[in-house]
């Protein structure tokens, strides 16, 4: 798990794909759901989260889960998509902070990943 990942790239305004590999999966278990979910506040809930993506296998708006494990490297990958309309509702100096959690066929919620996002300024509107 990688907790205390920075982002700094991200451009308020413009989409921003996430891509991450999960290691540490069981042997047999494959990955079923992710979330990337953005908060101003820790404490917030997730339902006053700025935005949550929730990807599967199935190719979606918010992404797609590309490989969900379930062999003996142990390993699966995601890909968030994070559009315009989401990276519109950051503001820049504001930190904000994300989680990546996943769940298995076997019903195992793990936190993957988590951190801050540190947006910066959209110079060129198209």
């Amino acid at each position: 798990m990688a907790l205390g990942t920075l982002i700094e790239d991200l451009v308020i305004g413009d989409d921003y794909d996430v891509r991450r590999t999960v290691t540490d999966i069981p042997e047999g278990a494959t990955l079923t759901d992710g979330w990337l979910t953005v908060k101003l506040e820790k404490t917030d809930t997730d339902e006053e989260a700025l935005f949550q993506l929730h990807i599967t296998a199935v190719e979606s708006a918010d992404g797609i889960i590309d490989d969900a494990g379930g062999s003996s490297s142990g390993s699966g990958s995601l890909h968030f998509q994070m559009t315009a309309t989401n990276t519109a509702l950051l503001s820049s100096r504001v930190s904000y902070y994300y989680d990546i959690a996943v769940l298995t066929n076997t019903v195992k919620r793990h936190t993957v990943e988590g951190g801050q996002i540190y947006p910066k300024d959209q110079i060129t509107t198209v």
